[in-house]
């Protein structure tokens, strides 16, 4: 399953009531014939891992999909027989031998639930919304008596990894190192409430703020204009003042987290490509001046 410190991701949909074995199987189908990263297994050697593409055999199907028939279950029963069905979709996602996405149609008394559950290494949101969007489409064509037409693949992530291995050995790339390693040094800690206090996920709370339409507008529109900037610009702004007002912390490092597939070069579109796309890298604020 999982490593350590990695959640599997599971989403439980309504399904259609005209769902059936053999319509999951194509739609699985044409998920593996558009997406070669459910193909990826991963590797360890020498305690480094790498990922290598699997040839597509039928078995990567019958791993994929499954159907839970809870017909007849009592309400309460049904609902604890769900959750551990999440929870068995969890743990059977593995690195090494796949599958790293599971479908299963749970049938019950008075509806049909689809869990899909998706590995770690290849779930981030654009994985998500391209996987849906084909499963819809894929119902649709279905439900019309078509057969799937998955839509054209995009650049894979090999070509993609390739590429970027290639490019970050150019002089003007490598010319960059210092910078960058500059901002990966900047400190990144918070303070604890107390001596006794550990910064640890336990300790965490969630604190959610709203803008109005007005605020929005401003943010999105009249600031980046009259700056000159993008909206992310302004949050990191506005978070690195908070932090200032909160605790008179002067500098600090951010880590911003991107989708990744904004290509850099035209010869590829990642605009369709699931699996690990997503980089981090270090932007160290400074709001030592009072008035920045």
């Amino acid at each position: 399953g999982a490593k350590a410190g990695q959640v599997a991701q599971t989403l439980l949909l309504a399904a259609p009531k005209a769902l059936t074995a053999s319509s999951l199987d194509a739609i699985a189908r044409a998920l593996y014939q558009r997406h070669d990263a459910l193909r990826l297994r991963h590797i360890c050697e020498n305690g480094l891992w790498k990922a290598v593409y699997s040839a597509f055999h039928p078995g990567m199907i019958n791993d994929a999909i499954g159907i839970e028939d809870l017909r007849g279950c009592a309400e309460e029963d049904r609902n604890a027989r769900i959750t551990r069905i999440r929870t068995q979709l969890e743990g059977s996602l593995t690195l090494q031998n796949g599958p790293l996405l599971r479908l299963v149609h749970i049938l019950t008394s008075d509806t049909n639930m689809l869990a899909i559950a998706l590995h770690p290494v290849i779930a981030d949101g654009p994985t998500w919304r391209i996987l849906l969007q084909d499963i819809e489409k894929a119902w649709q064509q279905i439900s019309r008596g078509q057969e799937i037409k998955p839509d054209l693949k995009t650049s894979s992530l090999q070509q993609w990894s390739e590429f970027i291995h290639t490019h970050a050995k150019r002089d003007d790339i490598r010319s960059e190192q210092a910078y960058w390693l500059t901002q990966l040094h900047a400190p990144a800690s918070l303070p604890s409430n107390s001596a006794d206090t550990a910064n640890h996920a336990p300790s965490t709370a969630t604190i959610t703020v709203a803008l109005h339409e007005a605020y929005t507008k401003a943010w999105l529109t009249d600031c980046t204009d009259a700056y000159d900037t993008q909206p992310e610009a302004l949050l990191l702004a506005g978070l690195m003042k908070a932090m200032k007002r909160w605790a008179d912390i002067g500098t600090m490092r951010i880590d911003i987290e991107h989708h990744g597939r904004t290509s850099i070069n035209a010869r590829f579109d990642l605009s369709q490509t699931i699996g690990p796309l997503a980089h981090r890298y270090p932007i160290a604020l400074d709001c030592t001046d009072a008035q920045s």
